[in-house]
């Protein structure tokens, strides 16, 4: 699970581009969306580079770079929850 922790956050990303796209997730912030999923895309595309490249990185510094892809998956996913914005604020459903 930890080798392919930088393919599961793209898998993540898309499935959040998809939801934005088709008005089931919403992070509340109106055009701030967009912003959270060009933030989601980049952090992909970094750690999707990093996993092209894991044969240079030492194991430690490896599960650093898997820590923090769980930490930013845990972010999202409670930005788009509980720490929704003020358009549409938490109203107890994940999905519209």
């Amino acid at each position: 699970m930890i080798k392919y922790s930088p393919v599961f956050f793209l898998l993540f990303s898309i499935l959040l581009v998809f939801g934005i796209v088709s008005e089931v997730i919403s992070f509340g912030s109106g055009l701030g969306d967009i912003g959270m999923l060009l933030i989601s895309m980049l952090f992909a595309v970094v750690f999707l580079i990093l996993y092209f490249f894991k044969s240079k990185i030492s194991n430690f510094t490896w599960n650093i770079i898997t820590l923090c892809i769980y930490s930013l998956i845990l972010y999202f996913v409670l930005q788009f929850s509980l720490f929704r914005g003020p358009e549409n604020s938490w109203d107890g459903k994940v999905f519209f």
